[in-house]
């Protein structure tokens, strides 16, 4: 299974509410895409869990360190020259998308002025972490992406950082009425999904299809089909999602005409 945006949103609540403040104990880094941050808590929470693999990628919590895995390897010894010692002072997911970024603090142990952040990019086959410098710049990164593989954005140390490319897509939040019906005015034979999809961050099935069961709309439907006053139930729709994907607590997903 392929975590969305909506999972990513939860898990990285949940990490927030318990690991920003800790102090990281120990890097360990089991497989070529996966490192764990042990936290300076005793809790019921030992460990961060960064997986950017292109099945599984996502961020969580871990209530046990894994075993060390592989040794010497580059990125896990650039993260612990960094970030050993380190302070998380903030985890968020970038408007929605499946991308997350961990701000540290006494990066080096050089004080709280020094600080780092590593960029989570959760994109299947494209995932990667890379770890910047305050000025963005690359320190070192899990997969190196060289200009024979991307001519848009290299990903090699000493470079400055380039993010995945948006496409025009904004943020759900932002939709309101005048923002859906302006970007529907143009496409009307558009089916309903594909136009969330293609207008907005977040579009993975899940996610279209939790809007339209909530909104009461045939996500098969044309927009020139769909009833009069449809943007309103849309855009509210496109606010509220993500907004309960990021608090802590229990959550509800419409599938066909049952909720599970």
């Amino acid at each position: 299974m392929v975590v969305d945006s909506a999972c990513i949103a939860r898990l990285v609540a949940e990490a927030r509410e318990y690991a920003e403040g800790l102090v990281i104990r120990s890097i360990v880094q089991p497989r070529h895409d996966l490192v764990a941050l042990e936290l300076g808590r005793s809790g019921p929470w030992a460990c961060l869990l960064i997986d950017w693999s292109p099945e599984f990628g996502r961020i969580n919590l871990a209530p046990e360190m894994p075993d060390p895995g592989l040794r010497d390897q580059r990125f896990s010894g650039a993260l612990r020259r960094q970030l050993r010692g380190a302070r998380i002072e903030r985890i968020e997911q970038i408007n929605f998308d499946r991308l997350v970024e961990i701000e540290f603090s006494n990066c080096e142990q050089l004080g709280p002025q020094c600080r780092r952040t590593l960029v989570v990019e959760l994109m299947g086959r494209h995932s990667n972490a890379v770890l910047l410098t305050e000025d963005e710049r690359i320190i070192e990164a899990g997969k190196h992406v060289t200009v024979r593989v991307n001519r848009y954005r290299q990903t090699l140390p000493g470079l400055a950082y380039v993010p995945p490319p948006e496409f025009g897509r904004i943020p759900p939040w932002e939709a309101d009425v005048e923002t859906v019906a302006e970007k529907a005015a143009s496409v009307l034979d558009q089916r309903l999904e594909k136009f969330l999809r293609s207008e907005f961050h977040g579009g993975s099935d899940l996610f279209i299809n939790e809007v339209c069961a909530r909104a009461g709309l045939d996500g098969q439907a044309t927009l020139r089909e769909l009833p009069e006053g449809w943007q309103e139930g849309v855009a509210r729709q496109l606010r509220a999602i993500p907004a309960e994907c990021a608090e802590v607590g229990r959550s509800w997903a419409a599938h066909g005409e049952q909720a599970a």
